[in-house]
């Protein structure tokens, strides 16, 4: 099987999921919580395209669409003990996020659009089954600790604990990178990822600081 095939699959799966299931029984799925948020932050229901606004404590569903203004962080918690942190200006959309009893972990599928975030992954145990997608990257989750930001045309990311695979979102590019503690790596459009290496403290504390929230 290919470096794509089992995150392609599982991204296929998503869809059938929709069609099966219908989007409008999927949009009720509660599926965590805002545990703080620090300026103004919206949301936006696949049912309801008119954005609310978001306050703490309040429900997160699956398909929904989290947009932070300037100056504004969002802390999400889920309910396997995920804990999501979206920086400022960021667009983030939980496409999927299935979680059944006999699952350790959940299937979850993130799209990051804009922005930057940090997501702390509980119960690591399945391949490819926390999987993040950017404009340029697909970041399949194999760790519990880590960041990335997205850029104009690149999209970093770097794993403060753990492991990460990286590759670009593009299926015809070829190459993927494994991500360990404190390593890091940039995907620009087209291109394969950058060889893996530790990232300047300057750069990692600057994501640090844009994605902390108590």
């Amino acid at each position: 099987m290919s470096r794509f095939s089992q995150t392609w699959l599982f991204m296929a799966s998503a869809c059938v999921s929709l069609a099966l299931f219908g989007a409008s029984a999927l949009a009720e799925q509660r599926v965590g919580g805002v545990i703080s948020l620090s300026g103004k932050a919206t949301v936006r229901h696949s049912k309801n395209a008119k954005s609310e606004a978001l306050a703490t404590h309040d429900p997160i569903y699956e398909k929904d669409v989290i947009l932070t203004e300037p100056a504004a962080k969002v802390k999400i918690g889920f309910d396997d003990g995920t804990t999501v942190t979206v920086a400022e200006l960021s667009s983030l959309e939980i496409r999927e996020f299935v979680l059944t009893p006999m699952q350790k972990m959940p299937s979850a599928f993130f799209t990051l659009a804009s922005g930057a975030f940090r997501a702390i992954v509980n119960n690591v145990s399945q391949r490819d089954a926390f999987v993040v997608q950017t404009p340029t990257a697909v970041a399949a989750v194999r760790g519990t600790d880590w960041m990335a930001e997205i850029k104009a045309d690149s999209t970093g990311v770097v794993v403060l604990q753990g492991k990460v695979a990286v590759f670009n979102v593009n299926p015809d590019v070829s190459g993927e990178v494994i991500l360990t503690d404190r390593m890091g790596t940039d995907v620009r459009v087209n291109q394969p990822p950058t060889p893996p290496k530790e990232w300047s403290e300057t750069r990692r504390n600057a994501l640090l600081k844009a994605t902390d929230l108590p």
